[in-house]
């Protein structure tokens, strides 16, 4: 990155230039390089933490992969890691059922459920109150993940068919049942799936808001 101060030929090149005008774009660059710098510490952060999301990931996989009841868990994240998907995505998908996992990426699934963010269930009225707190929170959590990816996930959400279908509802559905059966509570499989799909679908299209280029 250049100096400021060594910049040389402003003053030969602009010949109606004035001190103030000198400093002005002297002030201009600065700024301008603050930014840059300040754009590389966060890109250098995300990156970091995104390696060691995926770190973790990894880890679970390995730790449990002679686990014959996670199997079908192990082979969705796999699939979702081989396509690239964010890892802190990935992750938001599975830390409603392994809590174990909250702590270690730090995703807590905590605090209050936005209304906004509702739960629609299969069938709601079987679900006990306290339950659909927390899923309401994971819930928001997927949301917020997914639009912190935002830009590694637009170009899995081409299709919007397949984002709401594919192997992100494999996962998402899966750990959904499993929270629910953990907690006695059952429902048809074939209704929650139907409801991620819903969801996902709201999820793709948010995310493409902001997008010209994919809204035509």
């Amino acid at each position: 990155m250049f100096d400021v101060e060594s910049f040389g030929g402003y003053e030969s090149s602009n010949q109606g230039s004035t001190p103030e005008s000198f400093r002005q774009f002297q002030e201009r660059i600065k700024v301008a390089a603050a930014q840059v710098k300040a754009i590389r510490a966060s890109e250098q952060k995300q990156k970091q933490s995104e390696d060691k999301l995926a770190q973790i990931l990894l880890d679970f996989i390995k730790s449990q992969q002679n686990n014959s009841a996670l199997t079908e868990f192990l082979e969705h994240i796999s699939t979702l890691l081989a396509l690239n998907f964010p890892a802190v995505f990935i992750l938001s998908l599975i830390l409603l059922y392994f809590e174990e996992l909250q702590q270690k990426a730090g995703l807590l699934l905590s605090g209050q459920s936005n209304p906004e963010l509702a739960l629609i269930t299969p069938d709601r009225t079987s679900i006990p109150p306290e339950l659909m707190v927390i899923i309401n929170i994971w819930i928001q959590e997927v949301f917020k993940s997914a639009l912190n990816s935002r830009a590694k996930l637009l170009k899995f959400t081409l299709s919007i068919e397949q984002f709401s279908t594919g192997p992100v509802n494999k996962l998402m559905t899966l750990t959904l049942q499993k929270f629910l059966e953990k907690n006695e509570v059952y429902q048809y499989p074939g209704a929650i799936e139907e409801f991620t799909a819903y969801y996902l679908r709201g999820l793709a299209q948010e995310l493409q808001k902001a997008d010209p280029a994919l809204e035509a």
